[in-house]
């Protein structure tokens, strides 16, 4: 792999040990929150960020929404460790942060600050993202994470995390209330109508009635 120090790998392990989970680097980013979960076009929601090593507190991190089923799948990758290398599953490689369809841009994270006391080991950062709730179709989405090479080279990895308590339920937009002057204004036009019928119904039938007797 070209660059693993900001991917996500799980290595694959021995026979008895299985699938075992191994950060390719130091720093470890994941979403830490969502709130609310469930959501309307047009609510607020809140996320936080966590990055475990972040050395800088001020580090904020481009966020966008994808439909679960279009959510990026980790590909396998050799990963180069200490003592060689290791089959994985890493994070996919991007060149920007996704912005084109199925993916949504929402924003970057902000107002990164120290996650662990000053001293401790290792250094921490956490940042935020409030962002109003396009006007998407309904259905299950996943956020994505664009963490940036440490290099300043160009392109990054996508961090996703598709767990159900990480996940953003989208319900239908709900139409717009009647308001209570036009409801009563077709009432009365209703009203007026039915009324109207019925007296030229009733003065009709008087005419017949009249010319027989006559």
């Amino acid at each position: 792999m070209r660059r693993p120090s900001r991917t996500v790998a799980w290595v694959l392990g021995s026979l008895l040990a299985g699938l075992v989970a191994a950060p390719t680097a130091t720093a470890d980013i994941a979403l830490m929150r969502v709130s609310p979960k469930v959501v309307r076009p047009g609510e607020r929601v809140d996320l936080t960020v966590g990055c475990g090593a972040c050395r800088r507190a001020d580090t904020s991190f481009p966020i966008s929404l994808v439909p679960l089923a279009k959510a990026p799948q980790p590909r396998p990758c050799r990963l180069k460790l200490k003592g060689g290398t290791e089959n994985a599953l890493c994070s996919p490689t991007v060149p920007r942060p996704p912005r084109e369809r199925p993916f949504v841009l929402l924003g970057r994270t902000s107002g990164g600050r120290r996650a662990l006391p000053p001293g401790s080991w290792p250094a921490g950062s956490k940042s935020d993202l409030r962002f109003a709730v396009p006007e998407i179709e309904s259905g299950r989405y996943a956020f994505v994470i664009f963490s940036a090479w440490r290099d300043r080279a160009p392109g990054g990895g996508l961090i996703v995390n598709t767990q159900p308590g990480k996940l953003l339920r989208i319900l239908p937009s709900e139409p717009p209330p009647l308001s209570s002057a036009g409801g009563g204004a077709d009432a009365t036009w209703w009203i007026l109508a039915g009324a109207g019928t019925i007296a030229l119904l009733f003065a009709a039938a008087l005419l017949l009635h009249r010319r027989r007797t006559v």
